[in-house]
């Protein structure tokens, strides 16, 4: 199988996303990447054959930063690609909007590799919840809209969605975390998935590493990171 990785390219989302790859190649899947060009160094760390965006009339299709206004120019990077590649599967991000769409037209799944825990309204439970900021309900509605909107923008809207009213998923949604970060008594939606941290990082450069060690050392505190 074919498999072309579309995921925004920015580290907490590139990263899991080529371990996902590397264990796909792993298992015999031919596996490449798409990516803004700032990504190329980390593919050819990992050793997948990559793609630049740019080259494909994706300029900013790949940034968290612009990941609701670079939709369009996503769509229509990934769709060429994807057709260059004779990819059979997507495996993007969430928020990837256009990646979602490409995958509709190309009629090919797409799996999303979501946070460490879900982001958008569970499928029961968790009325609860206290918030912190946005309601759950809140922010699956904005990311419901832009979606709807990128669909009107791209030409798709009048036609019938492959997921219904719940697009955001994909196929299959993938979670890095653990059960036990979900709101105790909530039920995921029947697409989504834990499957655990996904980790890979390139290769550190020495000298900049040496360097965050000094600087790590003469703080005397721990550092902690956390990826949602």
């Amino acid at each position: 199988m074919k498999i072309l990785l579309c995921p925004l390219s920015d580290g907490g989302y590139l990263y899991p996303a080529v371990a996902a790859g590397l264990e796909l190649r792993r298992r015999g899947h031919d596996v490449s990447v798409l990516g803004r060009s700032t990504a190329a160094a980390a593919a050819a760390d990992a050793g997948l054959p990559f793609a630049a965006a740019e080259e494909y009339g994706g300029h900013r299709a790949f940034s968290a930063t612009w990941w609701g206004p670079g939709g369009a120019a996503q769509y229509r990077a990934t769709v060429r690609a994807a057709r260059e590649t004779g990819a059979d599967l997507l495996v993007t991000s969430v928020l990837c909007n256009g990646a979602l769409l490409a995958a509709e037209t190309l009629d090919v799944p797409v799996v999303v590799v979501g946070l460490s825990v879900h982001l958008w309204d569970y499928a029961a439970g968790g009325d609860d919840e206290p918030h912190l900021g946005r309601t759950r309900q809140s922010r699956t509605h904005d990311c419901l809209r832009i979606h709807a909107d990128l669909r009107e923008e791209t030409g798709l809207a009048g036609r019938a969605p492959r997921w219904g009213d719940d697009p955001l998923l994909g196929d299959a949604l993938l979670l890095r975390g653990d059960p036990e970060l979900e709101y105790p008594g909530a039920l995921l939606p029947g697409r989504v998935r834990h499957v655990g941290p996904l980790s890979w990082e390139p290769t550190p450069d020495p000298a900049e590493a040496e360097a965050i060690g000094e600087q790590l050392s003469r703080s005397g505190k721990p550092v902690v990171y956390v990826h949602l």
